[in-house]
């Protein structure tokens, strides 16, 4: 439970599935024609030798895991996501287990953001062309319906969802936002809402076969591989220590770096950067940042 007896989001650790953009390196070794040497005596036919291919380095493969900078201030349940050139977190816990407007980008180094307009935690955020949003979360406990969009350094409201929710995905998805499950005051939240920008409106899609919090969700990108990190036991009284790697049917896993929960996966650099986070079950904000490659 969060502040003031509020639902916190179960299992608060998110999903990132990856569809990870593997690159592909066509190398072109053209041999040189060297034409043969003359004899005084005859004019034979002119042959070429071919010079040998020079060996090419392989290019290693990217690091599992790495720590990258961490964030100025200690942040869990936060929302994260990248526009390509920047990397966003907002809101979260701050240590004293209160809602957090903060914002923090990080470009070459850590800054300070524009402030987001509420205090918020349990909230999520996703690019739709170009433009970050964030939606829901808590507010010092009461679940939040409000929406707002980043244009030009300053966060704008736009159309508000129908159902207040923390804990819940964000997923921006051929020219929609989706919001998918979370929770209230009364429990999970079953519909999921659709988001047209043109439309400035959301709308009630089909309710999920179950309700669920917590699970978060975003379509990022490598290698076709569905990532999972780090979340907590239902009971918020375990840690969950793994980083579990799906590539076609087989699933892997390995140790995370840093164990937390209370993290949102953003694609940002060709890598998956995990950011904040809890590194104990319930409340114990971290600064850690760390990425998957």
């Amino acid at each position: 439970m969060g502040p003031g007896g509020s639902p916190r989001g179960t299992g608060s650790g998110r999903i990132a599935i990856a569809l990870r953009a593997g690159g592909l390196c066509l190398v072109l070794l053209v041999a040189g024609c060297l034409p043969a040497t003359a004899s005084p005596r005859s004019s034979p036919t002119p042959t070429s030798r071919t010079s040998p291919a020079r060996a090419q380095s392989p290019t290693p493969p990217p690091e599992p895991q790495r720590a990258e900078v961490p964030l100025p201030a200690a942040r869990q349940e936060v929302a994260s996501a990248a526009d390509g050139r920047s990397l966003y977190l907002i809101g979260g816990f701050d240590p004293g287990r209160h809602s957090s407007s903060s914002v923090y980008v990080l470009t070459d180094a850590w800054a300070t953001g524009p402030t987001y307009p509420l205090p918020v935690d349990h909230a999520a955020a996703a690019v739709l062309d170009g433009r970050i949003y964030v939606a829901g979360g808590f507010s010092n406990g009461p679940a939040q319906g409000a929406v707002y969009a980043l244009d030009q350094g300053a966060w704008h409201q736009v159309a508000s969802l129908h159902h207040p929710r923390g804990a819940l995905a964000l997923v921006g998805l051929t020219r929609k936002l989706y919001a998918i499950g979370g929770n209230a005051a009364a429990g999970n939240v079953a519909p999921i809402e659709v988001y047209d920008p043109a439309a400035d409106a959301w709308t009630d899609g089909p309710d999920l076969p179950f309700a669920t919090s917590g699970a978060g969700a975003g379509v990022v990108g490598v290698d076709d591989e569905v990532v999972v990190a780090g979340g907590e036991d239902p009971n918020e009284s375990l840690l969950v220590t793994q980083v579990a790697r799906l590539r076609g049917s087989a699933w892997s896993a390995e140790a995370m770096l840093v164990p937390r929960h209370g993290i949102q996966l953003a694609l940002f650099r060709e890598r998956l950067w995990a950011c904040g986070g809890a590194t104990a079950p319930a409340y114990q904000a971290s600064a850690a940042c760390t990425s998957f490659g």
